[in-house]
């Protein structure tokens, strides 16, 4: 390997090593967040949670759709009756 292979490779070492440097840095912050925001320590938690909440929002949303279709049949007999 040549003193210019060997220099080149350093520099892409280097580079690397801040890449890396900064993706941790941003792993930390949003570790942080998570924390903050969503009360959660890992990731498994934070997943954990995601899933209890689509499930609660599922629920909600049938809800609202038996209770529109029951209104929706209640103000068409209405209709019916004048």
């Amino acid at each position: 390997m040549t003193t210019e292979e060997l220099l080149d490779l350093q520099e892409e070492i280097e580079e690397a090593a801040k890449e890396m440097a900064t993706l941790e840095g941003k792993k930390q912050y949003m570790m942080e967040e998570l924390k903050k925001t969503w009360k959660c320590d890992t990731v498994e938690q934070a997943e954990t949670k995601l899933t209890k909440m689509d499930e609660a929002i599922e629920k909600l949303n049938e809800d609202i759709d038996n209770k529109t279709t029951a209104l929706e049949e209640q103000l068409d007999g209405q209709n019916t009756d004048t």
